[in-house]
């Protein structure tokens, strides 16, 4: 097995070959053994945790349509909403370019 090291800002995208071995696994194949199961006692002790930070401005950006829908399209495929989506590529943007 070969281990992969990403930055937290490159999301993890598997390849064709791994959602092709996922895509193969049944339900009942799957090894929970190493993650417990809960009940409904565990969850009424959850709480939700915000990552919003408080030194994080609004503001707002006028972008053509082609560009939003692209947006929207790739932060759902990549699990995000897309203001985060925008905010994690202009973070990128500046690691790479400081």
């Amino acid at each position: 097995m070969t281990m992969v090291i990403r930055k937290l800002s490159d999301p993890y995208q598997p390849s064709d070959e791994e959602l092709a071995q996922i895509r193969a696994i049944y339900d009942d194949e799957i090894d929970f053994s190493d993650a417990p199961e809960t009940d409904l006692e565990f969850w009424s002790k959850a709480t939700k945790v915000s990552h919003k930070n408080e030194d994080k401005n609004k503001i707002l950006v006028s972008l053509d349509q082609e560009l939003m829908n692209w947006l929207k399209s790739e932060s759902q495929s990549q699990g995000l909403d897309y203001s985060s989506f925008i905010a994690s590529i202009l973070s990128s943007y500046k690691q790479e370019n400081s």
